[in-house]
């Protein structure tokens, strides 16, 4: 039985910065062998119905797809365009358009310049049980990744910082995963923003977040000396890294305290928590004194 040719497509592919998306969709022309089952015809029409969705629906940046930003500013804002969601594996499942988009960031001026500034990325949106997660990356979303923030619902922000001094002026792509969204709803606002890059040996830092690798210690029960059972249990830790757990037994008695000694130095040093040190009840009608509960250390 003799088939007429069928049509291949190769990917869509982006456009250069600064220019609308384009879907560049090549055909191909070649023969089936001579025996097919009938289900060929159907995979010729459909074939040719992915070639015209293609051409009806261009792949999706942001909007608008691209900004520069120099030493004085300005901030920059723009929305995602991107129609669906499910990008479980990240960047590496991430379809332009579809569950991912791409903002393309120039950074004028020279690395000397950028001393003592930084651009912040920020990404927020309305629900907090969507999630999206933020990647930028040096010359474009193949190059080598400058920072990422991926965390996890429930939330309604991503941020990241970087730093042109260090790596770079130039093209960055800013890359927007919709790892568990709504589709079509509920887009995501970008802005880049200038500002002080903190001092050397400031008391506050820039903080990328960590998502994954991370291991926390089974619950562990804390009792008191009378009280069978507290309530509202709360935890505090001072300026000195000590950290305290309070739980409310109720009038006249009031609280219950406890502190883990967290002071590598200390003979008593208790890094993983398991240790509690009962400091009686500070609010209570007693005459508990502060230095007895340890306030502050």
């Amino acid at each position: 039985m003799f088939l007429p040719p069928f049509p291949t497509f190769r990917s869509v592919r982006s456009a250069p910065s600064g220019q609308p998306a384009v879907a560049a969709a090549s055909l191909t022309l070649c023969r089936r062998p001579s025996r097919q089952r009938p289900r060929a015809a159907f995979g010729l029409a459909l074939a040719w119905l992915l070639v015209l969705f293609a051409a009806a629906n261009p792949a999706r940046a942001s909007a608008p797809t691209n900004g520069g930003i120099a030493v004085s500013g300005p901030v920059l804002t723009w929305q995602g365009t991107a129609t669906g969601t499910g990008s479980a594996q990240g960047e590496s499942t991430a379809v332009e358009g579809v569950n991912g988009d791409t903002y393309t960031l120039t950074v004028s001026g020279t690395q000397a310049s950028w001393a003592g500034k930084v651009i912040t990325i920020k990404m927020d949106w309305t629900v907090p049980a969507n999630d999206y997660d933020l990647y930028v990356h040096k010359d474009s979303n193949s190059g080598a990744l400058v920072a990422s923030s991926a965390g996890g619902a429930p939330s309604t922000e991503e941020a990241v910082v970087i730093d042109p001094s260090a790596t770079g002026v130039g093209v960055y792509t800013v890359h927007a995963i919709y790892f568990t969204t709504t589709p079509g709803a509920d887009q995501y606002v970008s802005t880049a923003t200038v500002i002080n890059k903190p001092p050397a040996g400031a008391t506050y830092r820039l903080a990328n977040y960590l998502k994954g690798g991370m291991t926390f210690s089974s619950n562990y029960a804390l009792t008191s000396p009378v009280a069978s059972a507290d309530g509202e249990p709360s935890s505090r830790t001072d300026k000195f890294g000590n950290h305290y757990v309070a739980g409310i037994r109720g009038v006249p008695a009031g609280v219950d305290l406890w502190y883990y000694d967290l002071q590598p130095l200390s003979l008593t040093f208790d890094p993983f928590m398991r240790n509690p040190i009962y400091r009686g009840q500070p609010d209570s009608f007693t005459a508990s004194e502060s230095t007895q509960v340890g306030a502050d250390g």
